[in-house]
């Protein structure tokens, strides 16, 4: 009888153990789907504001140019 109940409680302490890192995992898992979201986020807009520094910049060289053209 004592090996029965050491079994269950055994087996209950495994169960234990192995639901706590399923769920660590699952919660690192999330956590890393999130890291991968906002670093792409990220990536976006400074992509963006390249694209507008350089739109600028074209801007600015395109009106001096007319300017010393028509000057």
């Amino acid at each position: 009888m004592a090996e029965y109940v050491f079994a269950l409680l055994t087996e209950a302490a495994v169960e234990s153990i192995a639901s706590e890192n399923a769920a660590r995992f699952a919660a690192m898992e999330s956590a890393y789907d999130n890291v991968s979201k906002k670093l792409e986020e990220l990536r976006q807009e400074a992509n963006q504001a390249r694209q507008s520094e350089i739109t600028t910049e074209l801007i600015d060289l395109i009106t001096g140019a007319e300017a010393l053209n028509n000057g």
